[in-house]
C-alpha cells in the first residue's frame, strides 16, 4: 500500500491509482530484472487495483498478460 504513509487515504479515483501503479512500474524497471520478475510485478500491480467494482476480472487480465510491454500499455490506459 503505497498510501500507508500519508495523510490522506488511498486516492478513489482510477487515473490516481493508475498513475501510482505506472511510477511502481518504472522503478522496478530502472532497478530490478523486471522481464524475470513478470509473475511478482503482476502481483505487486494487482494489489493497486483491489476494491475496485470488476476488479477481479482485471487482475485476471492482468495476470494473462505476456509480457512487461502489454502490462505497461495496460497501466497507460488506465490512467489516462
Amino acid at each position: 500500500n503505497p498510501w500507508i504513509f500519508k495523510r490522506e487515504k488511498r486516492p478513489e479515483d482510477l487515473r490516481e491509482i493508475a498513475a501510482t501503479a505506472r511510477e511502481h512500474l518504472r522503478l522496478i524497471e530502472e532497478f530490478l530484472p523486471a522481464e524475470r520478475l513478470l509473475g511478482y510485478i503482476k502481483s505487486q500491480i494487482c494489489r493497486y487495483f483491489r476494491e475496485f467494482p470488476g476488479s477481479s476480472g482485471e487482475r485476471r487480465r492482468i495476470f494473462s498478460m505476456p509480457t512487461l510491454h502489454e502490462l505497461r500499455d495496460y497501466i497507460e490506459s488506465c490512467a489516462a
